[in-house]
């Protein structure tokens, strides 16, 4: 996921991997695929709280890892800043 879609090519993410255009902040749902604990998701924004936003978003679902990408300090800012 990612909204770039210079970034979101098939050569970069090759089949079966999908591709999803869209902001972080939207975080996962709605996203058109049954998510399950055989997802992995990884959240990795520039900036901070877009970051804590996808990455919030993103801990309701049902997901085998979420992880956040960045130094440990990032990392503690994030989690500071999700609600």
């Amino acid at each position: 996921m990612d909204h770039r879609p210079a970034y979101l090519t098939p050569e970069r993410f090759p089949p079966p991997l999908r591709i999803v255009l869209r902001r972080p902040g939207d975080g996962l749902a709605g996203i058109p695929l049954t998510l399950s604990r055989r997802n992995f998701a990884v959240v990795q924004t520039h900036a901070l709280a877009t970051t804590a936003t996808g990455f919030a978003r993103s801990a309701g679902q049902p997901l085998a890892y979420l992880g956040l990408l960045g130094p440990r300090a990032r990392k503690e800012q994030v989690l500071r800043e999700v609600p």
